[in-house]
């Protein structure tokens, strides 16, 4: 019963991390993309 409760809780824990990890990996994609296109208007500006 122990064991259950515990490999439970583990895979909530792995769950929530895996979200964690993907607004991260999302909020870098977006950032760079942002960045990308300010750099491009940049250049066509000129």
């Amino acid at each position: 019963m122990r064991f259950h409760i515990g490999a439970g809780m583990f895979g909530r824990l792995k769950e929530k991390g895996r979200l964690k990890l993907q607004t991260v990996f999302q909020t870098t994609f977006l950032k760079e993309t942002v960045i990308r296109i300010i750099d491009v208007s940049r250049r066509n500006r000129r």
